[in-house]
């Protein structure tokens, strides 16, 4: 994996109807998608525990330990994704990100000290195993590749503070790599995440869709392109230092046409229309250097929409080394 790359594939998973008819290990397998991220962490605290709520799909097996029971009615132990994160990141050697929101979901945070707590909290939760009873952890002895936001509820106050603590911990374990990313909505200014966290993250992957103002039909679309990647990148943004590590830019698109049908539409309305869309993009954007790949919602979904023997994802993948 090279997060430098610009053909990189980031995809959701966990949330989306085809979600029950495949697997963490089968999207991890596909030669197609780079980084797997899973949806979502819907509470920072949930139901006054202080502990926050993680949702998935009623598909993935799960049961509260003990500990949850008692504790953390909004977690449980997700026994088949533990051992499936691990074979993601051992046997195909891809990288496995949290999601923290999802549509409608509320997350706000009161004083910087409550996001440093968070923030705390979450790496012990899904980090190096021994920050916290291994009875709290969804994912038992697995450790993710990092963490992700994707929230709209416009209460991105503190964020910025919650990544950069993350930051820290990320520093503290040499082992590994770890990687932080964001979700905004294609309109910039993004109301709900902050640009100081945008700013510390490794990839931001806006939102091109359910957004008439900048989804991929509006005329507006290669402009908002251009004003995020120039807002990402060192050197060209006045909001950063030309120093600063490199965010690569990925363009977040719907996997199939029910996610949303304008968005989809703006490409074609076909898996096949990822081509010419992969070539405009590289096109607009081949100055800033910044472009890291796609995203989708979401991968299940993605894999199934398939045109010429080719699935959306490898037709994204494609375009991007065409």
């Amino acid at each position: 994996f090279n997060p430098r790359s610009k053909t990189n594939v980031a995809a959701y998973f966990g949330q989306s109807p085809a979600t029950s008819r495949t697997s963490l290990l089968a999207q991890c397998s596909d030669p197609n998608q780079d980084i797997i991220i899973l949806g979502f962490l819907t509470a920072v605290s949930y139901n006054a525990s202080g502990l926050p709520r993680l949702e998935l799909s009623s598909s993935c097996p799960n049961a509260p330990t003990p500990l949850m029971a008692q504790y953390a009615p909004g977690l449980a132990h997700y026994a088949l994704l533990e051992e499936e994160i691990k074979l993601c990141q051992a046997r195909y050697g891809k990288k496995v990100l949290l999601s923290i929101g999802g549509s409608g979901k509320v997350l706000e945070l009161r004083s910087e000290s409550e996001a440093r707590g968070v923030a705390d909290l979450v790496w012990g939760l899904f980090g190096p195993v021994g920050g916290l009873d291994g009875g709290l952890r969804p994912f038992g002895g697995a450790v993710v590749d990092g963490f992700d936001l994707d929230k709209s509820d416009s209460r991105p106050a503190y964020w910025d503070v919650f990544g950069a603590q993350l930051r820290a911990r990320f520093a503290q374990d040499t082992t590994k790599d770890y990687f932080l990313s964001a979700a905004p909505q294609c309109s910039f200014p993004d109301p709900s995440i902050p640009l100081g966290y945008l700013l510390q993250s490794n990839f931001v992957w806006p939102q091109f869709f359910n957004s008439p103002s900048c989804d991929t039909s509006s005329d507006s679309f290669l402009d908002s392109l251009t004003v995020w990647s120039r807002a990402l990148s060192p050197g060209l943004s006045p909001l950063r230092d030309a120093s600063a590590h490199s965010t690569r830019f990925f363009i977040g698109l719907p996997s199939w046409a029910a996610a949303a049908p304008s968005a989809y539409a703006g490409f074609g309305g076909h898996p096949r229309g990822l081509i010419p869309l992969a070539h405009q993009i590289k096109s607009s954007l081949f100055s800033h250097g910044n472009l890291g790949g796609f995203m989708f919602w979401d991968g299940p979904e993605g894999q199934e929409n398939v045109q010429d023997g080719l699935s959306i994802l490898g037709w994204a993948k494609r375009g991007l080394w065409g």
